[in-house]
Formats: structure tokens, sequence, C-alpha cells
């Protein structure tokens, strides 16, 4: 029998940028994080297929829709593709509040437009959403967002006493009722 309470429990999604290379850390962190039951999503797995049939829309479309019905964007600044959407979605107002930045700490001190630009804009509006990481120690990395996204979630969890259904990951606690019932 499903439990009701179960159910309604909140989900907790992540949006995770970064290389698309199998080798690239954003990979090893997608794993960490669906360990801990975190919710991860990535935009090749969901709108690959709608980009291929809809010639007439792009994928910075369907990747801001995400963004905004995420809970945190974490972008693991790893290839030019996750400078790009790091420097797209700083520029969006709605989410750079729920924006984590993981830089290599062998960039940490350059000069770039990354380091200047983005990095230092996202530092101003708050410190901790900028993180550094080793390349050979993916599980650090994925260990320190693991604690972080945990926090968020706890505190989204204590402010959010009612579900909302104003974007579309609020929805998605409704498809195990709707499957018990189509069963049953």
């Amino acid at each position: 029998m499903m439990s009701f309470v179960k159910t309604f429990s909140r989900y907790f999604f992540v949006f995770l940028c970064g290389g698309a290379d199998k080798k690239n850390i954003r990979n090893k962190i997608r794993s960490l994080l669906e360990a801990k039951e975190l919710q991860v999503l990535y935009p090749e797995d969901l709108f690959m297929d709608m980009l291929n049939r809809d010639k007439k829309t792009d994928l910075l479309e369907y990747e801001n829709l995400l963004a905004d019905n995420s809970d945190v964007v974490c972008i693991i600044c790893e290839s030019m593709g996750s400078a790009v959407e790091l420097g797209a979605f700083i520029q969006n107002s709605k989410l750079e509040q729920k924006i984590i930045v993981c830089i290599n700490q062998k960039f940490a001190r350059d000069k770039s437009f990354i380091m200047m630009g983005p990095v230092k804009h996202l530092k101003k509006i708050n410190k901790t959403s900028v993180l550094l990481y080793k390349e050979d120690k993916p599980e650090l990395l994925g260990a320190e967002l693991i604690k972080k996204f945990q926090r968020l979630q706890r505190l989204a969890e204590k402010g959010n006493t009612l579900q909302s259904f104003d974007n579309i990951s609020s929805y998605i606690v409704l498809i195990p009722i709707i499957v018990y019932f189509f069963v049953n």
C-alpha cells in the first residue's frame, strides 16, 4: 500500500550543468547526488528528442525552462558549454539566487572573463555559491555539494508547508497517485 505522506514528500531538483564527455566531473557528481536521492536533471536527457523534432526551438529556451523549474542550478565550469551556460543563466535575475558554480581550483586566480565577470557577480550575491574543486578529487566536491543541497532542501521543506503548483516539478508528485489509481 502506497503511503500518502511519502507520495507528497518534497523532491529537490538539481539542474546539473557541466561537460558532456563521459569522463567529465559532472557525471561523477551526478552519481554521487543520485545515491543521496537528489533528483538530477540533465537537459540532454529531457530535451534532445524534442529538439530533433521541433526545428524552431533552441536548447537555451528549454534550459531556461528547466532552470526555472529546478530548486538549484549547479554549473560545473569544465567545458565551453558550461561556461556559456554560466554566462547565460547569470543574466537571468530570477536564477542568480539559485546558481551554484563549481570552478576548478587551478583557474581560481585567473583574470579571465569567467572569474572577473559571472563568478565575481555571483560572489557579490552569495559568497557560498562559488565552490572550488580539484580535478582529481571529484568525491570531495560531491560531498560538499551534497551537504549544501541537503541544507537547502531542509530550508525549502521548512518554508514550504503547502506544495504550490507554480512549476513543473510540483506536478511530479501527482504521478504516483495517478499510477496508483490506474493500476488498482
